[in-house]
């Protein structure tokens, strides 16, 4: 539902208060703390230090972390890893569940 000026004056709103669809799709998804400790760690586990170049926060709190032989991307362990890309849990996920943490250490035992 679109609100125009003159709806949000029927409706009582100010419509300078409004987010429009653009402002809505610029706000990025950020790592929270625990999440970026936790990155850190399992990257540290594998003996690779975490730098803001290595990786890139997409939507829904998808990371993708580009290093020299693989492409780690933390969104679903449940996907198959194709070639060099390899999928673990969302980092959220493996704050919450102990099940996604270990399938996550896992797959990285593997490389």
């Amino acid at each position: 539902m679109n609100l125009t000026q003159q709806l949000c004056e029927e409706l009582g709103l100010t419509y300078w208060q409004l987010k429009s669809d653009d402002d809505v799709k610029g706000e990025a998804y950020q790592l929270n703390y625990q999440e970026k400790e936790l990155l850190g760690k399992i990257l540290l586990a594998k003996g690779i230090t975490l730098t803001d170049e290595i990786f890139t926060v997409q939507d829904k709190g998808i990371v993708e972390v580009k290093l020299l032989e693989y492409t780690l991307i933390f969104d679903n362990a449940d996907k198959p890893n194709q070639g060099n890309i390899i999928y673990l849990s969302k980092l959220s996920a493996m704050l919450e569940s102990q099940h996604e943490k270990k399938l996550t250490w896992y797959k990285l035992k593997q490389i």
